[in-house]
């Protein structure tokens, strides 16, 4: 029964690391992802030198970030196999478990080297405009998440659609 269990997880990580290319970087109704990222980069009117630095840093932090990308995708599939065997074994879960802590915060602090990398290109004008819309980061505004309006109306509106 093991044999089956371990078989069909293997096919399936397979299957699964076959088509995730199909899927890379795509959001909301299959749009590409980062969608308000590009409208605070369309609107900063960047000069084209500007803009092939930026897919030159971009595709650099990409091909430097895909080893352990990928490793996190692969340690993400044995924990999976680990939790769907009959009698998981809790150190081994704990320990894979470490292991993917440990390189998604080698992944956060590439994330961090690459947007200080991308405030550079900037003019200063173009950074404050950034910082005014929240962008400094060049990652999403901090407050509540989508759809936080339709859920959270203002107390004097009707409700009702809650």
């Amino acid at each position: 029964m093991k044999k089956i269990a371990l078989i069909t997880s293997c096919i399936l990580v397979l299957v699964i690391a076959s088509s995730a290319g199909a899927f890379h970087h795509k959001g909301m109704k299959g749009q590409p992802g980062n969608k308000g990222r590009s409208d605070i980069i369309q609107s900063l009117n960047l000069s084209d030198e500007q803009v092939t630095k930026f897919k030159d840093i971009r595709t650099k932090n990409f091909e430097q970030t895909k080893e352990i990308r990928t490793e996190i995708f692969n340690k993400n599939a044995e924990l999976d196999m680990l939790w769907n065997q009959i009698n998981p074994d809790a150190q081994a879960i704990k320990n894979k478990m470490n292991e993917v802590r440990e390189l998604e915060k080698q992944l956060s602090e590439m994330s961090v080297d690459f947007r200080l990398e991308c405030r550079k290109i900037l003019t200063p004008e173009q950074l404050n405009r950034c910082l005014a819309e929240g962008k400094g980061g060049f990652g999403m505004k901090k407050g509540p998440g989508m759809g936080f309006d339709k859920r959270h109306k203002s107390k004097g509106k009707d409700n009702k659609s809650q």
